[in-house]
């Protein structure tokens, strides 16, 4: 809520409020902590805190790889926004490989989860400025249109994606 007006100390005030009540639960799921991690990830994206946010979404990551991989619809999407995360912000970073790596797992459990819907275009728009980034044109070509493609499909439902 507050994000939405703009009130990010608050954002993350109550975040890290949040992270420090779930760390000194002894009973937390990790899927749960992860979540928080995502979230501050995400805002600290919105603020510009890059690698704050790169750091939440390994945090909420390394978490997550301490579980079995799991087919629950939750953790599968949790796993996608940590990948996402670190991927976006290695891509702001400059580290380009990294992010290269952590978007095509986004991008893979996003079509498990989705197929064309939900945030895949989102995560083919993102594959396909990394691959600018390192001068793969064809493939960036190839990934831009393809989320083109799917927006257009929608008829000007793109906004549901978010």
């Amino acid at each position: 809520m507050y994000s939405a007006i703009g009130d990010h100390e608050s954002v993350r005030t109550e975040l890290n409020a949040a992270l420090e009540k779930q760390l000194a639960r002894k009973d937390a799921w990790p899927v749960d902590t992860a979540k928080i991690y995502n979230a501050r990830a995400l805002e600290n994206y919105q603020t510009a805190r890059v690698r704050e946010g790169l750091n939440d979404g390994k945090a909420a990551l390394a978490l997550l790889n301490r579980m079995p991989r799991s087919q629950d619809r939750e953790v599968k999407e949790t796993w996608m926004e940590a990948y996402n995360a670190i991927g976006i912000a290695a891509g702001r970073l400059g580290l380009i490989s990294e992010a290269e790596e952590a978007l095509g797992e986004a991008l893979k459990l996003s079509r498990e989860l989705f197929g064309n819907g939900g945030s895949t275009p989102i995560n083919l728009g993102a594959l396909g400025v990394l691959y600018h980034m390192r001068g793969r044109m064809e493939d960036a070509t190839r990934a831009e249109m393809e989320a083109l493609s799917i927006y257009n499909s929608r008829e000007g439902v793109a906004a549901k994606s978010f």
